[in-house]
């Protein structure tokens, strides 16, 4: 597991970036996800935009191309 302190403000893009560089993978090979929206593709959102709190969980899952 990786965990992210956030500010209200921090850019959610950012911690997607992070997150992809600690993997070591690319950053469009995941989808990350908050209470059943789809972040990271509505430009630059921040925790305030989806009305995060404290000890909120971002889900992150692998992209699955294919049939």
């Amino acid at each position: 597991d990786i965990s992210f302190k956030l500010t209200r403000c921090t850019h959610l893009q950012k911690v997607i970036d992070a997150y992809a560089l600690r993997k070591g993978v690319e950053r469009g090979g995941f989808r990350f996800t908050y209470d059943g929206m789809l972040l990271g593709s509505q430009g630059k959102t921040t925790p305030s935009d989806y009305d995060m709190e404290d000890g909120d969980v971002i889900d992150v899952m692998k992209r699955e191309i294919g049939c």
